[in-house]
């Protein structure tokens, strides 16, 4: 027979016969539940209900006797002696029955003793305890520490373990929704899973609440945002068990911490993992009226460890009601269901140091979505404007973005800009022809791309570093930089924006797309920039040689050039094939070539003529017509312009030069059709001259003055009116002679030449300094000797 045969005999044996004076009915009590279909007790919990028993009885009420508990223990993996504390099971007694128990309102009766036969069974043979209509009976039990995991308590109670002074006999009682037990081994229980259940960690002792706010200060209507951060700690060590948190109640505030309709600033709010991104809760019946939006939850947050929580939140569309500006808050602790996820009970939630309730965020203005952006465009540059291959920040064209709406519309961003390029008959060029960068300004560098394809005729710019923004009524002008490939292939070329689809635009709070039109029906897509020219480049630079004063007759060279040809190498050779030059007096007023010339020539660096021209002009313009100069990439090249001065010079003062770039003939072999641009300081012009010396007079000077001695050569020019003996010494400034350059030599009428090398007359250099030079000329008419002495500097 099995034990509870025994036992249940046992209690019969010790019911007295009393008579019935009135009536008792044991109803079922149901422990807490704690999920679907388990109920759990908690390890080292104590005061557990296992059992309720609510009494019905007369109005003068009843004894109760005696009692038998049985727990059947279907599991086999517990038992009473490891799993439920020795001398725990405890009776209690509720006058009046609100529903729940509480040690601090029920009346302790007695600890039940266990049946020395079965182990299984507790019970008191000699109760007495009165029991009134309404009232309520609780068994609970304490688990021990360290119970068996998933261990299954079964309490319940048969007609024969109850005996009331009425002799009243209580139907049996066992688990709700529950098959009645099967006794036999043969045949299990068919619903275990409605039993209570032990778990064996301890009960979760409080969830520490952390807030991580974020920076938004702007927002769009429709905009999905995510303003603040939860983190969730479960306070616990390592045998507690997890937090359930059941939700979430957050409140919408205006500026000065009021209670707002949710309506008015949310269509939606939710929450999701922030670890794995998963939406956890989404809440669509936001609250009309002044209060908090409940997000339901169905999470749990084990024991040390965190959960972190993303509130997202969807701003209201409706332009009508919507607010201003909002904080969203979760006010106080008692705004987070949080309890232990096995016995049910609230557990402490208290903020992480350093934070504290409310834990809010910052104030959010609410701006309508910018609905459109309009654009025109204005050309930088004329028409056939040159520049230069290589040639940086060229800037052809600038677009103009204007955002329209009110005041409360959002700004919009410009995140990618096409622009098409052409040449000058609108024909597509392929951007690597003609770029090597190009890029988008506007007092900062919105963006840039040396990316530049090869293929098609766009290149797009990304806005990345800094997107151009637009706000309401503030018209934004991006500046179109491109620089030049150093062997671009084009000779010309347009840069438009051909339509709507070359600005990529958005809200700049929603990201939300942003249609583009032309702000003028005057100015309509495409938007180009005038043709720019490209042209290579070539410099000059020039240096005087003209001496300080020209004599009549005289030929003196004026001006040095210097041509450089600065590749790269793929240009080919430029031609230099002529100059124009004027000539002007020291005020810079124009003078004729034909009143104080009678040539002008050109010279290279080894002194040989080049050109010269004799016809002289009436105006203050010559052009010289040169053989052709080659100039191979990287090379330099030097040529001397000189003049013949009249015979009666009718300027005081002369200079010739060159105006500006124009003056220059200069082509590219390699392609006719391209621009050379010549790049120098303009005007490039010699020293200014005197055309001095009086009839009958030796009129002297030399150049350059001072001289190297024993590298370069000094020129020594004077005019003989007639033909004539000429001597010439250099002498030291203490009157040493250190060389002869004419010794009665006789030399014809005009200008006439002679050259020092910086040298004694035994071929040594002379030292620094200062020498005279003293030359005579006697007149072969017999006239009077003239006597010129003139000084000479001499460095090394």
């Amino acid at each position: 027979m099995k034990s509870i045969l025994r036992t249940l005999t046992l209690l019969l044996f010790f019911v007295p016969a009393v008579p019935q004076t009135g009536f008792a009915d044991i109803i079922h009590a149901e422990p807490i539940l704690v999920s679907t279909s388990d109920q759990w007790f908690a390890a080292s919990s104590q005061f557990n209900v296992a059992m309720k028993i609510t009494i019905t009885a007369d109005a003068s009420g009843d004894t109760l006797q005696m009692i038998g508990i049985r727990n059947d223990w279907y599991s086999p993996y517990a038992s009473n002696t490891t799993d439920i504390v020795t001398n725990s099971v405890r009776l209690w007694y509720v006058a009046v029955d609100s529903g729940s128990f509480s040690t601090s309102t029920a009346q302790f009766v007695k600890i039940l003793t266990d049946d020395s036969m079965d182990p299984w069974v507790w019970y008191d043979m000699a109760l007495n305890l009165f029991v009134q209509n309404g009232s309520a009976i609780y068994i609970t039990v304490d688990i021990t520490a360290t119970p068996t995991a998933n261990a299954i308590i079964a309490f319940h109670i048969f007609e024969q373990s109850m005996a009331f002074e009425s002799n009243a006999s209580p139907a049996e009682w066992q688990p709700p929704n529950t098959p009645a037990p099967d006794f036999y081994p043969d045949y299990p229980e068919s619903d275990p899973t409605a039993f209570m259940r032990i778990t064996p960690y301890l009960p979760a002792t409080g969830l520490e609440v952390s807030d991580t706010p974020k920076s938004f200060s702007q927002l769009s209507s429709g905009q999905t945002f995510y303003p603040i951060d939860f983190t969730l700690h479960n306070t616990g060590t390592p045998f507690t068990g997890p937090v359930f948190v059941s939700g979430v109640t957050i409140t919408v505030k205006d500026s000065l911490g009021a209670t707002l309709a949710p309506a008015t600033a949310l269509e939606s709010i939710g929450l999701r993992n922030k670890t794995t991104q998963v939406v956890l809760a989404a809440v669509t019946g936001i609250p009309s009226a002044p209060a908090g939006i409940f997000i339901p939850l169905s999470v749990s947050v084990t024991a040390m460890a965190d959960l972190e929580l993303e509130l997202f939140a969807t701003v209201s569309t409706n332009t009508a009601t919507v607010v201003s500006e909002f904080s969203l808050a979760l006010n106080t602790n008692s705004q987070l269901d949080a309890i232990d996820a096995y016995t049910r009970k609230p557990v402490s939630i208290t903020s992480a140091s350093g934070d504290a309730f409310p834990m809010q965020t910052g104030l959010f203005q609410i701006f309508f979505s910018a609905t459109n952006l309009n654009t025109y465009h204005t050309p930088m540059l004329v028409t056939d404007t040159v520049v230069l291959k290589g040639q940086t920040n060229v800037n052809p064209i600038n677009l103009t973005f204007i955002n329209p709406g009110n005041t409360r519309t959002s700004r919009v961003d410009i995140t990618h800009l096409s622009l098409a390029v052409t040449d000058g008959d609108g024909d597509p060029l392929t951007p690597s022809d003609v770029f090597s960068r190009v890029a988008i300004s506007g007092g900062i560098l919105y963006g840039e791309t040396t990316s530049i394809p090869n293929t098609g005729s766009l290149v797009t710019i990304t806005l990345s570093n800094s997107y151009a923004s637009v706000p309401v009524y503030q018209p934004l002008t991006v500046t179109v930089l491109a620089d030049i490939l150093p062997d671009a292939m084009a000779v010309e070329f347009r840069l438009s924006l051909a339509g709507s689809a070359g600005v990529i635009a958005q809200d700049a709070n929603t990201i939300f797309p942003v249609p583009v039109s032309a702000a003028f029906a005057s100015d309509p897509f495409p938007m180009f920039s005038n043709t720019v020219r490209i042209a290579s480049s070539f410099q000059v630079s020039s240096r005087s040689q003209s001496p300080t004063t020209l004599y009549p007759n005289q030929r003196a060279s004026m001006l040095a050039l210097t041509f450089s040809h600065p590749g790269p190498t793929d240009v080919g050779s430029l031609v230099v094939q002529g100059i124009t030059l004027t000539a002007q007096d020291r005020t810079g007023t124009a003078v004729a070539f034909s009143q104080n010339c009678t040539a002008l020539y050109a010279r290279n660096s080894l002194g040989a003529t080049l050109t010269e021209v004799t016809a002289m002009p009436g105006g203050s313009h010559l052009f010289i017509a040169l053989p052709d100069i080659t100039i191979a990439p990287f090379e330099n090249v030097i040529i001397s312009l000189g003049i013949g001065l009249a015979d009666k010079p009718q300027s005081q003062t002369l200079r010739i030069g060159i105006t500006d770039n124009t003056a220059f003939t200069v082509t590219q072999p390699s392609d006719l059709t391209r621009p050379v641009f010549v790049a120098g300081l303009w005007p490039m012009q010699s020293n200014t001259a005197t055309l001095g010396g009086g009839e009958g007079r030796l009129r002297l000077s030399n150049y350059p003055n001072p001289f190297a001695a024993g590298r370069t050569v000094t020129r020594i020019a004077y005019y003989l009116n007639d033909t004539s003996s000429v001597t010439a010494h250099i002498y030291t400034l203490t009157g040493d002679q250190v060389q002869t350059l004419a010794k009665g030599d006789y030399q014809s009428a005009g200008e006439q030449i002679l050259i020092w090398n910086g040298r004694t007359a035994t071929g040594s250099a002379v030292k620094n300094g200062v020498y005279l030079l003293r030359i005579e000329s006697v007149p072969v008419t017999q006239g009077e000797p003239i006597i010129q002495i003139r000084k000479i500097a001499v460095v090394k």
